[in-house]
């Protein structure tokens, strides 16, 4: 059984030069890079295009029971003004919500 449980989903803002914006933030799983990476126009996107991907990859539409599960912890880095920051999601059973 595959799991993603106890693995932490990490993102970035790369801002690639062209004209559409929806590729600013990429995802992957942290140690995992070489494997699957999420895009989206925002880091939430990007989180949402890699577990739709890390789904599509160990569930087929035959199985009873998902193979694998979202990552429990997400980083995601925000922009303040000055410097980047580090914030944590923590998927709640339906969708990440940021933690104090």
């Amino acid at each position: 059984m595959n799991t993603l449980l106890n693995k932490t989903i990490r993102t970035a803002c790369i801002a690639p030069p062209i004209p559409t914006r929806n590729f600013d933030y990429t995802a992957w799983v942290d140690g995992e890079e070489e494997w699957l990476t999420g895009y989206g126009a925002t880091a939430a996107d990007a989180i949402a295009d890699l577990t739709e991907q890390i789904e599509e990859y160990f569930y087929c539409e035959d199985d009873a029971a998902p193979a694998a599960a979202p990552a429990a912890v997400a980083i995601v880095e925000r922009w303040n003004g000055t410097r980047w920051t580090e914030h944590r999601l923590v998927w709640n059973g339906t969708q990440y919500a940021e933690v104090a």
